[in-house]
């Protein structure tokens, strides 16, 4: 949209950027080992995945992330439904009630 300077170098309105998302993915300075896959980096934290952090770069960020994101998480809301349903959950102390005869 317009002339930049952007860290030292000089970017022309109408340039086309590429982000080099493998090259961040792996730096040393901003990942502790970024080689190696820990789940506990994605797991246990309050990022939203619905694709507007930039932690998230592996699987996409924006209009680019992946498009089977909505339907991994039905289907992980479906299996552990499933799940859930097949157990006999009661009340300790409580007569069960038989609903289904």
């Amino acid at each position: 949209m317009q002339d930049v300077k952007l860290m030292g170098y000089d970017i022309a309105a109408g340039t086309q950027v590429f982000i080099n998302a493998w090259a961040i993915g792996r730096d040393p300075a901003l990942w502790e080992e970024p080689n190696e896959f820990w789940l506990e980096r994605l797991l246990y934290n309050s990022i939203n995945y619905q694709g507007l952090q930039f932690e998230w770069i592996p699987f996409g960020v924006g209009r680019r992330s992946c498009p089977g994101i909505q339907f991994s998480v039905l289907v992980m809301e479906l299996g552990l439904a499933n799940i859930v349903y097949k157990f006999d959950m009661s009340l300790p102390g409580i007569k069960k009630m038989r609903i289904w005869t």
